[in-house]
């Protein structure tokens, strides 16, 4: 059965608010980042603000070359 879209919708703000953090440690490697904005960019259209998810993916480009 599936998931309430209370319990969605909090898994996605609590997932987003975790690569958030992660993010503002600035300790992780270019590759961590742009995945991390990556899936912060899927919560959004999970959430369904694809202007921020726009937004976010475009800002991974940004981020710099990944190196692997």
């Amino acid at each position: 059965m599936p998931a309430p879209i209370a319990v969605k919708i909090f898994l996605f703000v609590k997932t987003y608010k975790f690569y958030l953090e992660f993010l503002q440690t600035e300790n992780g490697w270019i590759e961590d980042e742009i995945t991390a904005y990556g899936r912060i960019a899927d919560c959004y259209v999970q959430l369904g603000n694809i202007n921020h998810a726009i937004e976010i993916a475009l800002k991974s480009c940004m981020i710099g070359e990944a190196t692997a």
